[in-house]
């Protein structure tokens, strides 16, 4: 789910063939358990969507979500945006 001033955006992936979490080791000292959400350090400023060409002719979707300082990279075959 991602939460906007307007909105809220709710992102699904699946047929998943990558998922990488990027961050510094400081952001990770504190479990985001114990974080109220005012104290979560990470907002989605950025999506970027791309096609992925691969063997076969076939195509994949490689999405990466830069909320800083996490930066995350999914490849996938199928993703759902929806407005909620």
């Amino acid at each position: 789910m991602f939460e906007d001033t307007d909105y809220n955006v709710n992102l699904l992936f699946t047929g998943c063939s990558k998922f990488s979490f990027i961050t510094s080791v400081e952001d990770r000292l504190k479990p985001l358990k114990e974080l109220t959400k005012p104290q979560i350090p990470y907002f989605i400023q950025d999506i970027e969507i791309s096609k992925l060409d691969i063997e076969g002719g076939k195509t994949l979707l490689k999405c990466n979500i830069f909320m800083p300082p996490l930066k995350v990279e999914v490849v996938c075959t199928k993703m759902f945006i929806d407005k909620v």
